[in-house]
């Protein structure tokens, strides 16, 4: 088996050196990273903050949504999404229980989420949603709102090389297929796994881990650094070391 170099030539994989620049290919990608309708977009950031760190609560008559520490800086941005698509202010609030690290966006009236409902970006149950029938721009903002919210940039230094990783744990299977499918769209290679270390625990951003129950959509293509970047500076600029 032969690999092709940035210079055009193939050389036998045995024969490999590490100053070797191998030449990438992303001839599978079906979408450029562009914005083509920003609505959409906010759809979609909408839509994959629900899916990481959204519930509907009483009977599907109350919508919430946490926003962590870490994302503190994207709470106006979140709020402005909301009250510019339901058309109504959210209620903001301290979590009870952890009231120092996460604050909750909840809208009370059964209108506010039934308009919800009416723009697809929330579902009775997270495991039947798809977006497959989603346009690119809601495809790119939901993406980019997983990350924000659940995403876990890794950069392990071993040897003086540098491995860097892009992590999304979930407990739906479902959830981590459709982050896959979605990410090769815009060609981006990954894969989905069980932790080895299976634990539960409380995060620095206050929220509940457990990885006992929990999927692993991993990918360490660097073109994921260019295409979608966190909207909060915290992830960001762990982003950038890429």
């Amino acid at each position: 088996h032969k690999i092709q170099l940035t210079n055009g030539d193939f050389k036998p994989v045995s024969n490999l050196i590490t100053s070797d620049e191998i030449k990438a290919c992303y001839s599978w990608a079906i979408h450029d990273p562009q914005v083509d309708d920003m609505d959409d977009f906010e759809l979609g950031v909408i839509a994959g903050w629900f899916m990481a760190d959204g519930n509907l609560l009483k009977a599907a008559t109350r919508l919430q949504f946490a926003v962590g520490i870490h994302e503190f800086d994207c709470l106006s941005y979140l709020n402005e999404l909301l009250i510019k698509h339901i058309g109504d202010v959210p209620y903001t609030t301290n979590h009870a229980q952890k009231p120092q690290t996460c604050k909750l966006l909840t809208y009370y009236a059964i209108h506010q989420v039934s308009k919800a409902f009416e723009l697809g970006i929330v579902v009775d149950d997270k495991r039947t949603f798809t977006l497959e029938d989603k346009s690119k721009s809601f495809k790119l903002g939901f993406l980019r709102a997983m990350i924000t919210t659940d995403g876990t940039i890794r950069s392990v230094i071993k040897n003086g090389w540098a491995n860097h990783t892009l992590e999304i744990y979930s407990n739906d299977r479902h959830l981590c297929e459709n982050l896959l499918r979605t990410m090769m769209e815009f060609g981006i290679y990954g894969s989905i796994s069980v932790p080895g270390n299976s634990r539960a625990y409380i995060g620095s951003d206050g929220k509940q881990r457990n990885t006992q129950t929990t999927f692993k959509f991993r990918t360490a293509d660097p073109i994921a650094m260019t295409i979608l970047l966190p909207f909060n500076a915290y992830k960001a600029e762990r982003l950038k070391n890429w």
